[in-house]
């Protein structure tokens, strides 16, 4: 069970560190999507759902900012939310 576990988490570092501009983009919209629909859950959470790292998904949020979109961590939703269409 362990050497799975190991297994999963270098192939997601692995493939986080090898992502091109399309996979990226993907990721970003389906934050957005979720975002809108206000059902993230928690960056952990959303990091499992979508199989990359926490970090990673911190990092897509910040990109995602930095593109114009108002997305922001709401502690009583416990999820990420956005009101851009």
């Amino acid at each position: 069970m362990f050497n799975f576990i190991v297994m999963c988490a270098f192939n997601v570092l692995i493939s986080t560190r090898t992502m091109n501009k399309l996979q990226k983009q993907v990721y970003k919209d389906r934050i957005v999507k979720l975002a809108r629909l206000k059902s993230t859950g928690p960056p952990a959470d959303l990091a499992f759902r979508l199989e990359i790292s926490e970090r990673s998904v911190k990092r897509f949020v910040r990109e995602i900012r930095d593109e114009g979109t108002d997305i922001r961590y709401c502690q009583t939703r416990m999820s990420y939310v956005t009101e851009k269409n």
